[in-house]
């Protein structure tokens, strides 16, 4: 609930994070840990506690999503696109967006700039467009915030992460304190991106918060979308996944979800999975979006699906969610889950965290990286039930069109 009274926690000495794994060369960024001490100047805070802006960099599929969840409670949403027609239609709900792409020499325009020093809340989405100590985006991002968090104006900063980054650990099970085993070059400079916020934190006290995303979906992006498509349509890293035992997703909604109870209890320098609980396979997940089609008859522990849809919905705010009904629960019943032994991913297509982490270096296929995320640590220490714990939850949702926290026009604009 964003009713509540926001509070800053002001930069603190020998705070936990990862900025101590410095900006280093790709091959020894491989085995860097997640959590290591460090240390960055206390510095004042003048901004309001109850300041409600949030400046967003790079505004997708996800991050509109969030602007939504926040402009619902009175937040004031200003940020960043690469699109006239995104700018526009942002426009139209009365954000301040504007473009910009440093790649291509477009700054902040000076309204833009004045947003941004009015916002304490700032999330970047904007992933690495090459090797991190020289990607334009980056360098041009912490050149705008370090003044800004040097002086303490800013209480809260988020980076969209991946977690891509543990690389391939065989299946084995992979939590924050697990060390980056990656070989895609894609992997290889987000790790490096993280980093450099990391480093933000120590040099300058930016309020780093780095959020390990697994693959997106949500309305309009996810295996519902991917079922009514031949195999042969499929993208090669989508037919890669294919080939996956495990995979790491989460709902859109839950990822906000994330997002904005760290707002309210920041941790600088924290590190987060954003993940459901079922690394589950995408065949079973494609053979259950079928049969939810076809209205299939359901078994097994569907009815605690059913119920536990039934009881998170109530638990919502009227002005964040549509209702659960009867009519979910009938959805969810006549739905059968798949019972194939492959491990296999969800991904809907588009958004750029629920993307393979990229192909290899060399002219084979790279191999296969397996591993399973846990996310206990935005359970025990934010205090979350996810609303979609399992695929399953969260494509009844969609199927029913459900879309909040995007919107039919969203989803038009974002095609």
């Amino acid at each position: 609930n964003m009713n509540a009274r926001l509070a800053h926690v002001p930069a603190q000495g020998n705070r936990a994070g990862a900025a101590k794994y410095a900006l280093l060369s790709a091959h020894r960024s491989r085995t860097r840990t997640s959590h290591l001490r460090v240390n960055a100047t206390k510095q004042p805070n003048p901004i309001p506690p109850d300041a409600k802006n949030i400046f967003i960099f790079g505004l997708g599929y996800t991050s509109i999503a969030l602007g939504n969840w926040l402009a619902a409670d009175g937040w004031r949403v200003s940020g960043t696109c690469r699109s006239l027609a995104r700018v526009e239609a942002l426009g139209a709900k009365g954000w301040k967006v504007g473009i910009y792409d440093p790649a291509r020499g477009l700054k902040l325009t000076p309204d833009l700039s004045c947003h941004l020093e009015r916002s304490p809340y700032v999330l970047s989405s904007i992933p690495p467009l090459a090797l991190a100590l020289y990607d334009p985006a980056l360098s041009a991002q912490k050149a705008l915030l370090s003044p800004l968090a040097a002086s303490g104006r800013i209480a809260w900063f988020g980076y969209l992460s991946s977690t891509g980054v543990y690389g391939d650990w065989q299946g084995e099970w992979v939590d924050e304190s697990s060390p980056c085993r990656q070989t895609s070059s894609k992997a290889i400079v987000r790790q490096e991106a993280e980093a450099a916020w990391l480093q933000m934190y120590e040099q300058y006290g930016l309020p780093t918060h780095i959020f390990r995303l697994g693959g997106i979906y949500g309305p309009g992006r996810s295996v519902l979308d991917a079922v009514q498509r031949e195999m042969s349509e499929l993208s090669t890293s989508q037919q890669r996944r294919g080939r996956q035992r495990y995979t790491a997703r989460c709902h859109v909604h839950d990822i906000c979800a994330v997002l904005a109870t760290s707002i309210l209890k920041p941790r600088p320098g924290g590190v987060y999975n954003v993940v459901d609980d079922d690394s589950a396979p995408r065949t079973e997940v494609m053979s259950y979006a079928r049969s939810l089609l076809a209205g299939g008859q359901g078994q097994g522990s569907c009815s605690n699906v059913t119920s536990k849809l039934i009881s998170t919905a109530q638990s919502l705010p009227h002005s964040l969610t549509p209702a659960v009904t009867a009519t979910a629960a009938a959805a969810v019943l006549s739905a059968r889950e798949g019972q194939s032994s492959e491990r296999i991913g969800i991904d809907g297509p588009g958004d750029i965290h629920s993307r393979s982490v990229g192909s290899g270096r060399g002219s084979g296929p790279e191999p296969l990286e397996e591993k399973r995320v846990r996310n206990r640590l935005i359970k025990s220490e934010l205090g979350l039930e996810l609303r979609y714990p399992t695929y399953r939850e969260g494509v009844v949702a969609i199927h029913r069109g459900e879309y909040w926290p995007l919107t039919e026009d969203d989803l038009r604009m974002l095609l």
